[in-house]
């Protein structure tokens, strides 16, 4: 019986493609969390902007009433319309809360 003989280079190549996969899936699946979470930041903003509380928007959205409260927070804490930044600081916001 012939042993084949085994390549090195073929089976590192090989380890690079699985962990490329790996992290294109990790990607897609980050992304699409952030992008929920910027979606549902900017629903959350503009019944902000209409100075519903935030057990209104809770019901009005469907959405846990904690995190709708987190939002609002980063809402009013950074002091803009910009998504990207009421998002940063949402950020913040939830690690404080997983920190105490």
């Amino acid at each position: 019986m012939l042993l084949e003989e085994f390549d090195v280079k073929k089976y590192e190549r090989s380890l690079r493609e699985e962990g490329r996969e790996e992290g294109h899936k990790l990607g897609r699946e980050v992304g699409r969390e952030e992008g929920r979470n910027l979606t549902l930041i900017r629903q959350v903003h503009k019944k902000y902007a209409k100075n519903l509380t935030v057990e209104e928007i809770s019901e009005m959205l469907e959405e846990d009433p904690e995190t709708i409260r987190r939002i609002y927070t980063a809402i009013k804490t950074a002091g803009t319309a910009d998504t990207e930044k009421i998002y940063a600081q949402y950020l913040r916001e939830t690690e404080n809360c997983r920190n105490r």
